[in-house]
């Protein structure tokens, strides 16, 4: 597998100390952040998406089935991802890394399916999922999604939040937040309890950056990743990281996304059950 170094992420791993982000419906935020649109990318031939969506929307993986390569002749400069996509070009971004993602989960996780589709939503487009809200109505992604629908065992991926993430992050910002949602995957696959309160899906989503965290600690043995600056993921962090003082809160602070990210990255996988310890999502690594 062709190596692909991302510039600028925190390494080693204990630079996640951050003094100062699960993605799952974190797509929120962007209300307060520049809505600047752009044309959708041209199709690379990936598969049609399911019935109900509206505008341009690509399956970027069917359940194990290898995901695409990036178009012919695309290459990015020093083998680095940093400054190499506009945002009409994030789907292929996520072909570059959607792979070292599937490796992670193969490696980590051997013989749990993967999620069954990744979608990825144009600017512009929608599409249904299985999933309701917390008023029992069905959530409909469109590109300020990215979350995992354990209803249809689907992750939805929007442009939009992704561009957001690659442009005012990093590189390595948008592949975290999809390991992330394949943590969540990971929650429904082992049996993880549902939440039924804000306070537990705060912890749902803290276990799930924690998956995220030993996916880049992953990278980083693999040497996928380059030493660098530190603010990506910091500022990955501040992002999508939910206020302190919020009584209602269902994802982690600035403090508590970092540790868990941190926990993951330097401990390794088995140190995301302590989030559950009655119900581990793996028993050995």
């Amino acid at each position: 597998m062709r190596r692909i170094a991302w510039h600028r992420v925190a390494v080693p791993l204990a630079a996640f100390l951050l003094t100062g982000p699960g993605l799952a419906g974190c797509g929120s935020f962007l209300s307060s952040l520049s809505s600047a649109s752009s044309s959708a990318s041209a199709a690379h031939g990936s598969a049609p998406a399911q019935q109900g969506s509206s505008g341009q929307v690509d399956d970027l993986q069917q359940g194990n089935h290898a995901p695409m390569a990036p178009p012919s002749g695309f290459n990015c400069p020093n083998q680095s991802l940093r400054g190499c996509f506009k945002e009409s070009q994030m789907q292929t971004y996520f072909e570059y890394v959607l792979p070292f993602i599937d490796k992670f989960y193969n490696s980590t996780w051997n013989g749990l399916p993967l999620p069954k589709n990744v979608y990825f939503i144009h600017d512009g487009a929608k599409i249904q999922e299985a999933c309701q809200d917390q008023n029992s109505q069905p959530v409909t992604g469109n590109d300020i999604s990215y979350n995992y629908c354990p209803a249809d065992d689907n992750v939805y991926v929007g442009q939009r939040l992704a561009w957001l993430l690659y442009s005012q992050a990093g590189d390595v910002a948008p592949a975290t937040g999809l390991a992330h949602e394949f943590g969540h995957n990971v929650q429904t696959q082992t049996g993880v309890p549902v939440p039924q309160s804000d306070a537990e899906t705060l912890v749902h989503e803290n276990q799930a950056d924690c998956v995220s965290g030993a996916f880049l600690g992953w990278a980083n043995d693999q040497h996928l990743l380059q030493q660098g600056d530190e603010p990506v993921l910091q500022r990955y962090l501040e992002l999508i990281s939910s206020s302190e003082n919020d009584p209602n809160r269902t994802h982690g602070d600035f403090q508590e996304r970092g540790g868990a990210l941190q926990l993951g990255g330097e401990r390794g996988i088995t140190a995301c059950n302590a989030y559950y310890p009655d119900n581990p999502i793996i028993t050995s690594s």
